[in-house]
């Protein structure tokens, strides 16, 4: 399949299901190897970033606990800026130690809303896991611990991403073509 169409978008392949996957795996033993002692809450923003942190999750080698945090801010090709935040998974997290995992990290809008939530829980430490960033598109400096991949601001979708929910299950990752 060189091209899909959701309109009015035609997509072209940008990365495979297996550079997804050995990217995921290198991923998930730097966190085993960094993270293991820390009992960390893994943070996981849906709707987007649940195919990754499935994949991630499952090679991860010590028990952890998952909590998910559903937030939307996208119209079709680009953020609102107006964020929708189910918070009530997000109590009882003093003191703990928090990774969020994220599908994509755009502007970086829906990460400050969520750091700021969780100023608000006095948690002893957060760090980010994002499969894509997109630094060119970068409206707030931030660390991002533990990347998959740096792109280009181009639209993506599959492995989770969507355009207007469709898409997301697409096993590798599609670029707007062009």
């Amino acid at each position: 399949m060189s091209t899909i169409t959701i309109a009015p978008y035609e997509f072209e392949p940008f990365l495979s299901t297996s550079t997804i996957d050995e990217r995921v795996e290198q991923i998930s033993a730097a966190m085993t190897e960094a993270e293991s002692e820390n009992n960390p809450v893994f943070l996981v923003i849906m709707t987007g970033a649940f195919i990754f942190a499935a994949d991630l999750l499952r090679k991860i080698s010590f028990p952890c606990e998952v909590r998910f945090v559903r937030v939307k801010s996208y119209a079709g090709t680009s953020s609102t800026g107006v964020f929708r935040i189910e918070r009530d998974y997000l109590d009882e997290l003093t003191g703990r130690n928090i990774i969020i995992i994220e599908d994509i990290i755009d502007t970086g809008r829906t990460i400050e809303k969520i750091l700021g939530i969780l100023a608000g829980e006095s948690v002893s430490s957060i760090k980010i896991c994002s499969l894509l960033s997109k630094p060119d598109a970068h409206e707030i400096p931030m660390q991002i611990d533990y990347v998959g991949f740096e792109i280009p601001n181009e639209f993506v979708i599959g492995y989770g991403l969507d355009y207007n929910d469709k898409g997301r299950n697409l096993p590798e990752i599609w670029k707007v073509k062009g």
